[in-house]
Formats: structure tokens, C-alpha cells, sequence
């Protein structure tokens, strides 16, 4: 796996969320199917939308078609030290 996948999936740390994941969520808000070229229109990228949905975050509905799941499942990755 590459560096920079290495980074995407480990956009939340300490509790943080990054910028650019919080533009995703909000995004899927405010739409009922959140797609990947809206993720693209929004100037976010497409990995920390494969990586958000991963984590439980967004709901994987098929290809390319994202949704916020009922209750999101909380990560349990391991924060770093």
C-alpha cells in the first residue's frame, strides 16, 4: 500500500476529522445517494471516499453510489501515539 493511501486512511487521529472528510459527510447530508463525480465536482478525493465508507461512515451502495448509513459504526483503528 502505497504512502499517500496510508495517510487517506488514517484521516481521523485524536479525534480530528480532516477538511476534506467533513466536505464529503456534508455532502452526503445533504444528498440521498452521494456520488463519486460529486465527491470529484467537490474537489475531494476519491480514496478518502473509499476510506470514509471503510470506516463505516458512509454506506458503500454500489459502484461509485455512497449514502449515510442509519448509525454510523464507530472505527476502531488505534489512535497513534
Amino acid at each position: 500500500m502505497s504512502a499517500n493511501m496510508d495517510k487517506c486512511r488514517s484521516f481521523v487521529w485524536t479525534g480530528l476529522m480532516s477538511e476534506s472528510a467533513e466536505r464529503i459527510l456534508t455532502l452526503a447530508k445533504s444528498k440521498s445517494i452521494l456520488r463519486t463525480r460529486d465527491v470529484d465536482i467537490a474537489g475531494a478525493s476519491r480514496a478518502l471516499l473509499a476510506s470514509l465508507a471503510d470506516d463505516g461512515l458512509l454506506l458503500k451502495l454500489g459502484r461509485g453510489l455512497y449514502t449515510l448509513p442509519t448509525e454510523p459504526r464507530r472505527s476502531t483503528k488505534a489512535s497513534p501515539k
